[in-house]
């Protein structure tokens, strides 16, 4: 999965070996790592099945400390500022790693969808 991904142009690989796609950048402003950002967002296994989505819940954003969810996401938000859309491609290493959690097996790629709607 991630080689067809690194063969997509319009991807970046960071040094960590995250992937990420920006599908809309927003505002100059970005959040940094100890900010609290409002997301919309949906997580996907690589075979497609959606694990998590705010879809599901009315749509209503989600807030939470970037400095509390898993590495992919504290790197990869960082990286659009407010009202910015980007796609992540997270290694096992920077998403839930060998155990996994909930439906997510171990081991797993993921990808998610991100939506920056605010942060402070």
């Amino acid at each position: 999965f991630l080689a067809k991904v690194d063969a997509d142009k319009s991807v970046t690989k960071t040094a960590s070996g995250l992937r990420y796609k920006i599908l809309a950048p927003g505002s100059d402003v970005k959040p940094t790592a100890a900010s609290t950002v409002k997301c919309r967002y949906e997580g996907k296994l690589v075979d497609g099945k959606v694990f998590d989505s705010t879809k599901t819940r009315n749509n209503e954003p989600t807030e939470f400390p970037l400095s509390g969810v898993i590495p992919a996401w504290t790197e990869g938000v960082q990286k659009i500022g407010k009202g910015g859309k980007i796609v992540i491609y997270v290694p096992a290493d920077l998403g839930y790693g060998k155990e996994g959690r909930g439906p997510i097996p171990g081991e797993s790629v993921l990808e998610f969808e991100v939506e920056l709607v605010e942060f402070k």
